[in-house]
């Protein structure tokens, strides 16, 4: 019989799911439970040694002749700190041992609890990676605690092998022993270029066997054509859908702007669109589609794709990270994986539900200069999209493929987004836009002084004197004092600012006012840079922004007949297009 406690049942049956076979023990109360369940299981080798310090160098020797990763266990205080001495040792010599040390509760630390010390930082120069696991009550801590698991052990063999740390907390150390089995658990597995072919080759086997395969494209980097051909082939064999936003910048033809068409699905409308495998790419986005998936999790495989082989749990769901390049990774599957012919069921689905999509009349306001904007936008340019709203509704509307899409989305802050915009524009010819908000605006509004700022500038402000995404998120019926400090409400403008830095300022009340404006706005043949301060109100921001999402909603269970599909994918699409899809996936 196993221990009762989760923690422990969830770090026993991974570390056996990753092939650690040898655990050292040195006696204590903290480490009793593990102690008493590994020894009920045969998969474990242990090994008693009473002195921790001599433990180590124990557990070293081992690892030493067998090259295969080492446990150890400990109770908790200063038994844990008796390790140093070896953990150095082996991190220098790159040696796997995985530290387990007993703790207590976490919420205990400092507050004169016996025994209970801070390891923090107890081996933080000398160890791969260093995890304090949860004391695990709930569903979010089960995900967490086996997340971290895997983490730790992943990183003992992760780009040359060194030790980890694995902080154990034990509330209550004295446990029942009545479990039989272990829970299953999620374990994630790394496989880099070099894995073996019979591995590469099963997770091709998975692939062929499913018939709802979805890429999520996050942030990056503008695509090589090279990549862009590998995507294509990928979907083309295999039937898979690609989700992206602006920022991912790739146009696959298989792809579906992850914008109302997403926003306007609930938990249970989702569920015939809902993937049996998610591909995830690149870094982040900003629509609905992660809180979709991160509902459901658990109920489908994730696969990360990335060059530093760090995973990132993003839907709760990774069970595997692929560490390749993405060019690789879609041209090797794209040749094991290919379905003869592929399933377009999948695709057509989707590309019913973005044709569906509806585009409401609203009053003058962010969505509607944004839209006049977007619609105007040269190809072959550059936009920059500031956080929240002015990126959420940048996705609500198509723009040339050509169009290089940038966003702060990797720490999401309002700090320095015209700051960004100038230097990357700094360093093109091209014509450079930028869609900014007024709290972010004037955040950063020093840097509208900098030096280098070239007549191919042009930043659209979007000034609804205040922070309108406070009155979408929750409205003046829950917070009545919400423009006091929320919204921060002010009554700022940018005119005197803009045209003091040399900048061509113009202004817009109404929508008449900006399709004057845009035309020029818009021109590359201007000599000084521009300056567009569009003036709305946050309420009415708020309502148009919330219309948008109400006309997409989708009903509950939402299906559609094929022949349904078929129509809205070609109306589209246009029937050349549409033709082209089927023939490459071998449909008639």
């Amino acid at each position: 019989m196993f221990t009762d406690n989760k923690t422990l049942q969830f770090l026993q049956a991974l570390l056996k799911a990753h092939g650690v076979r040898h655990l050292v023990i040195s006696p204590g109360s903290r480490n009793a439970p593990l102690a008493r369940s590994v020894e009920q299981d045969d998969h474990f080798q242990c090994y008693s040694v009473v002195d921790e310090r001599s433990a180590a160098y124990y557990a070293l020797g081992i690892a030493l002749q067998t090259g295969e990763p080492v446990a150890l266990s400990c109770t908790i205080a200063t038994a844990s700190c008796n390790y140093l001495p070896a953990v150095v040792e082996a991190f220098h010599r790159g040696i796997p041992l995985i530290l387990l040390t007993g703790d207590s509760n976490p919420y205990l630390v400092g507050q004169l609890e016996s025994q209970m010390i801070d390891q923090s930082n107890t081996f933080s120069n000398f160890v791969k990676k260093s995890v304090w696991l949860p004391v695990v009550r709930t569903r979010e801590d089960e995900w967490y605690c086996q997340r971290l698991i895997n983490e730790a052990l992943l990183a003992s063999s992760h780009h040359g092998s060194g030790p980890v740390h694995i902080r154990v907390p034990i509330v209550d150390h004295f446990t029942d022993f009545t479990t039989a089995q272990l829970p299953p658990v999620k374990t994630i597995f790394r496989i880099d270029r070099d894995a073996s072919a019979a591995i590469w080759e099963e997770k091709a086997a998975l692939l062929r066997s499913k018939k709802k395969i979805l890429v999520v494209y996050g942030q990056g980097r503008p695509a090589s054509p090279q990549l862009k051909a590998a995507v294509e082939k990928f979907c083309s064999a295999t039937g898979a859908v690609v989700i992206k936003e602006h920022t991912a910048n790739i146009s696959p033809q298989h792809a579906i702007p992850a914008s109302l068409a997403m926003e306007g699905l609930t938990e249970k409308s989702f569920e015939p669109f809902a993937p049996e495998i998610v591909i995830s790419v690149g870094g982040n986005y900003v629509s609905s589609l992660k809180a979709l998936l991160r509902s459901r999790y658990g109920q489908y495989h994730h696969w990360l794709v990335n060059d530093s082989g760090e995973p990132v749990d993003t839907f709760k769901s990774l069970d595997s990270v692929f560490e390749c390049p993405l060019q690789h990774f879609f041209e090797y599957f794209a040749t094991h994986a290919s379905q003869a012919p592929p399933d377009t069921a999948y695709l057509e689905m989707w590309m019913a539900r973005r044709a569906a999509t509806r585009y409401p009349d609203v009053e003058f306001s962010n969505v509607t200069a944004i839209k006049a904007f977007l619609e105007r936008i040269p190809s072959d340019s550059i936009l920059n999209l500031s956080i929240l709203n002015s990126a959420r509704i940048a996705q609500f509307w198509e723009i040339p493929d050509t169009v290089e899409t940038y966003s702060n989305l990797g720490a999401y802050g309002i700090d320095g987004c015209l700051s960004t915009f100038l230097g990357q524009a700094s360093a093109t010819s091209k014509l450079c836009f930028l869609i900014i908000g007024d709290l972010s605006f004037f955040y950063d509004m020093n840097a509208l002084s900098l030096r280098n700022i070239g007549s191919h500038v042009r930043i659209l402000l979007i000034n609804n004197f205040g922070g309108g995404e406070f009155h979408l998120s929750f409205g003046k019926a829950a917070l009545p004092n919400i423009d006091q400090h929320t919204a921060a409400a002010h009554t700022n403008t940018a005119k005197a600012w803009a045209e003091d830095n040399g900048f061509q300022y113009y202004s817009a009340h109404k929508q008449c006012d900006l399709d004057t404006i845009l035309p020029e706005f818009v021109s590359p043949s201007q000599d000084r840079p521009m300056f567009l301060e569009v003036f709305t109100h946050m309420e009415n921001d708020a309502q148009a922004i919330q219309t948008m999402f109400e006309a997409n909603r989708a009903q509950d269970g939402m299906t559609k007949a094929w022949d349904t599909a078929k129509s809205a994918a070609k109306s589209l699409l246009g029937n050349k297009a549409y033709d082209s899809i089927r023939r490459k996936m071998g449909k008639n």
